[in-house]
C-alpha cells in the first residue's frame, strides 16, 4: 500500500499539535537513551498550565524558525525546524508509531531544499543519542 506523505509549513493554529508530536517522539523514542528527568525537561507536557506558558513562548518564535509539519495519510506524523540565520537544522521528530515510513527523511529533504533556496551551503545539527543512526 502506498502512503501519501506531505511536508508543509506549520500553520500557527497547529502549534499544540507540533508540541504534542515533539513530546510523543521524545517520550517514545528518547526514553531508551535518556533518564526520565532529562525527558521531562526536554518534552514538557503541553496540556497543563506550564505547557500553556510554553505554548505561548513557542508562538512568539523569537528565533524566526521555519517550522514544518509532515502528514502521513492525512495524519500529523512529524515535525521539522530550520533556523536559516544559524544555518541550523534544529529539529526533526517523528511520532513513534510512524517511524520507518519515510517521514523523517521527507522532513530532512524539505529542510535541505529550503536551506538551499535561502542560499545556505551547509547545515549544523545537534543530534540526540537516539537520532544519531538516522
Amino acid at each position: 500500500m502506498r502512503h501519501r506523505l506531505i511536508v508543509r509549513p506549520l500553520d500557527t493554529s497547529e502549534a499544540r499539535t507540533f508540541l504534542q508530536i515533539h513530546s510523543a517522539a521524545v517520550r517514545g523514542l528518547g526514553i531508551s537513551h535518556y533518564p526520565p528527568e532529562v525527558i521531562d525537561v526536554w518534552a514538557a507536557p503541553v496540556n497543563d498550565h506550564a505547557g500553556e506558558e510554553f505554548l505561548q513562548r513557542f508562538l512568539v518564535n523569537s528565533d524566526n524558525e521555519t517550522r514544518l509539519i509532515a502528514e502521513l495519510d492525512g495524519q500529523p506524523a512529524g515535525i521539522g525546524v530550520l533556523v536559516v540565520q544559524n544555518e541550523e537544522l534544529r529539529a526533526c521528530y517523528v511520532r513513534p508509531e510512524m517511524v520507518r515510513k519515510g517521514v523523517g527523511a521527507a522532513i530532512v529533504r524539505e529542510i535541505e531544499r529550503l536551506a538551499i533556496q535561502s542560499g545556505l551551503t551547509h547545515l549544523r545539527l545537534d543530534a540526540s543519542l537516539n537520532a544519531e543512526p538516522f
